[in-house]
């Protein structure tokens, strides 16, 4: 019988500590530009930094999973900023 690898740990398939870090850095960081430049600015400073990680993680040659990875998470928080807004104007409309 063949024995198998241990599988590898949570942490360890997001690239680390690192991984973890540049995964959520750029929709931890898409709040604060939408205070002076409104909701387009911030969504647009989240793509940036996320393009950037990739970028950097590219010319360092690592794996570009965890970037992908923010990349979609800001997608994700976006998408439900557009949807809250909508909705927070509709009811100040009223």
């Amino acid at each position: 019988m063949s024995k198998q690898a241990p599988r590898p740990s949570l942490l360890e398939q997001m690239g680390g500590v690192a991984g973890l870090v540049h995964s959520a850095l750029p929709t931890s960081h898409s709040w604060w530009p939408t205070l002076p430049s409104g909701l387009q600015g911030g969504i647009w400073f989240a793509v940036g930094v996320a393009m950037a990680i990739t970028l950097w993680r590219l010319w360092r040659e690592e794996s570009i999973q965890p970037a992908i990875s923010g990349l979609f998470g800001v997608s994700v928080a976006d998408v439900v900023k557009k949807q809250t807004q909508r909705v927070l104007l509709a009811d100040t409309v009223r």
